[in-house]
């Protein structure tokens, strides 16, 4: 199976969240619940 993605959406994404690590609770949170809302884009 390959993976496809609309790569507008991943550049908005990348926009978003710039990928560094996560240090944080807070963060992880914060990243999780972008992470989740852009996976209905998918």
């Amino acid at each position: 199976m390959t993976l496809t993605f609309d790569q507008s959406t991943y550049r908005n994404l990348l926009a978003e969240v710039a990928p560094v690590a996560i240090e944080t609770e807070e963060e992880y949170e914060r990243v999780s619940k972008i992470a989740l809302v852009s996976s209905d884009d998918i």
